[in-house]
């Protein structure tokens, strides 16, 4: 088994932190620092209101990273990326979806 030893940074958290700009800007990206080994970047809605969306947990798994997400009290395993470009246009095409089905159809009448 191959461990990766990279450790998430401000870099890694500037990537996702643009990804939330440009599709969810009153969402957020958080460094959370448990201990050496455990390290995740959290993106969540704001308020971490889950009528808003999932918040989604990026960690290191193996070689690879982890996509998890936690919404209404469930916590499931999304899925795993060989590298955190791949995972990060993972949320990109997810918040895409979440937040266009979320946008109400128009209420003008004609």
């Amino acid at each position: 088994m191959i461990v990766c030893n990279r450790h998430f940074g401000s870099a890694d958290q500037a990537l996702f932190a643009r990804i939330l700009t440009d599709i969810a800007p009153s969402w957020s990206v958080e460094l959370h620092v448990f201990s050496a080994q455990d390290v995740s970047l959290v993106l969540m809605p704001q308020d971490a209101d889950d009528a808003k969306g999932p918040t989604f947990i990026v960690q290191q798994d193996g070689a690879g990273f982890r996509l998890d997400q936690l919404w209404w009290d469930f916590y499931s395993e999304l899925g795993t990326y060989p590298s955190l470009t791949d995972l990060a246009a993972a949320v990109r095409t997810r918040l895409i979806h979440l937040l266009t089905a979320a946008i109400p159809a128009s209420q003008s009448v004609h």
